[in-house]
């Protein structure tokens, strides 16, 4: 076409006639036994969150007022005008608005919560980052229960405190970066925040490991077991509130080997014996670069012997309630993290390296140093969570679902700048009057050209 531009790279997967799916990302390895791809349909609520969040962060939040002033001389006289003072003057707009336009009442009434608990939880992200900035984060960090009180500052200092129980908005802004450390674009997995754990540390000189390895070696096992939600934690949140940070609100509890999914309870070890799991692989890769000679019996006392000393001990980091065991929040070191580390193959990224092995599991990768900046330099969760504006978001829909008085307050509240979004359905279309407006968002293309117009 002429256009100076740089291509991209697509790549085509053959398959073989026995597998009728592709299971297996041939760039990063990650497996789905449903398939790895998806259909891009720009309908849908996640993908039209994003652009929604975008959009919202790029609209000024002020507008430049210009102001003149004419010159007078020295005996007081006014000038004559051609060499009047110009000025801007920066005035908070009070709001970013726009209207998000939907085809149906429906898809406009689920876009509005949807797009309403997104935003939240990426400003929640973004005061847990401005909360790290303070320098004791970036040394030996602090216990998480401090560091919830440092958050709560930051939500009272922003204003992200109305309306709700700001501690317990707090815990769960905090816990959702410890329970979803697993996420793609959670704090963890872009390499801003990492969690230590207070424990005896000792070395074992039969396995040729060393106190630091040992050290490193529990802190990547307990940072599993929170991404399972096995923490013991002072606030009382409700399951459904659970859900902000957890899938379905369920948080699991850890056991030796005697796990229970009914029960919301895991194992440590294997439940069955001669059988492995993701500890003992990783400890199994680990001994084998040492190259130490260890069979999976003597790998499995090994795993006994960490959860017995390190995790269970009087001193060590869990409480146990009913046999279940969970990780103290005391326990819990909340810091920025030092040094980082990618895998060449699987691209995991972690702040824990012992012989550079890869802790993904059948992943036979090694790990590399990792600048974060450099690396996460285009990704656009990394950015928004350093840069965006932290603000509340007003969103709120508009359809025809709604009776008169309600949908008549929504329309003065968004006129007076209360109101930051109206999500609509295609009744709003019809001579309604919204003030000016500059932006509109369209989620779909429209149904008619008529409809374009309208809007």
């Amino acid at each position: 076409c002429g256009h100076d531009l740089p291509f991209i790279k697509v790549q085509k997967v053959k398959l073989t006639e026995e597998r009728a799916t592709l299971t297996k990302c041939p760039k990063c390895e990650n497996v789905s036994p449903m398939g790895i791809l998806r259909r891009f349909f720009v309908g849908q609520e996640a993908v039209t969150s994003v652009v929604g969040t975008s959009l919202f962060e790029s609209l000024p939040s002020y507008t430049l007022e210009r102001i003149e002033t004419a010159k007078t001389d020295d005996d007081g006289f006014d000038d004559d005008g051609f060499d009047d003072e110009t000025q801007f003057v920066a005035k908070d707009v009070g709001a970013k608005q726009f209207i998000a336009f939907s085809d149906s009442r429906q898809a406009a009434a689920f876009y509005s919560s949807y797009l309403d608990q997104t935003y939240t939880n990426i400003v929640y992200k973004r005061l847990v980052a401005e909360t790290l900035e303070h320098r004791e984060y970036a040394a030996e960090g602090k216990p998480l229960t401090d560091f919830v009180e440092d958050l709560i500052a930051e939500f009272e200092r922003y204003g992200m405190d109305t309306g709700k129980s700001v501690r317990r908005e707090a815990w769960k802004a905090a816990l959702h970066e410890i329970e979803d450390n697993n996420g793609i674009t959670s704090m963890y997995k872009l390499g801003m925040i990492s969690f230590d754990y207070v424990a005896n540390y000792k070395g074992n000189s039969k396995f040729k490991l060393s106190q630091d390895e040992m050290h490193e070696i529990c802190a990547l096992f307990a940072d599993w077991m929170l991404s399972e939600g096995a923490i013991e934690y002072p606030e009382v949140i409700s399951k459904d509130e659970r859900s902000f940070f957890k899938p379905n609100g369920v948080e699991y509890a850890y056991t030796l080997s005697n796990a229970d999914p009914k029960k919301h309870t895991l194992s440590f070890m294997p439940s069955k014996q001669g059988f492995s799991n993701k500890r003992i692989a990783y400890l199994t890769k680990v001994l084998k670069k040492k190259s130490v000679d260890a069979d999976l019996e003597s790998i499995e006392k090994l795993v006994k012997a960490i959860w017995d000393r390190f995790f269970i001990d009087k001193t060590a980091m869990m409480s146990v309630r009913d046999g279940e065991y969970r990780i103290m929040a005391e326990n819990v070191i909340v810091r920025k993290p030092s040094k980082l580390f990618i895998c060449r193959k699987c691209h995991r990224i972690t702040p824990h390296n012992v012989e550079n092995v890869c802790a993904s599991y059948k992943c036979d990768g090694t790990l590399e140093p990792l600048i974060p900046d450099e690396y996460f330099k285009d990704n656009h969760y990394y950015k928004l969570y350093h840069n965006l504006d932290i603000r509340p978001l007003r969103v709120v829909e508009h359809t025809a679902q709604l009776d008169r008085d309600t949908a008549y307050k929504y329309q003065n509240e968004f006129k007076l700048k209360q109101i930051d979004i109206l999500s609509c359905s295609t009744t709003f279309e019809m001579g309604v009057d919204v003030g000016s407006l500059e932006t509109v968002f369209m989620r779909n293309v429209p149904p008619s050209p008529a409809n374009y117009a309208q809007r």
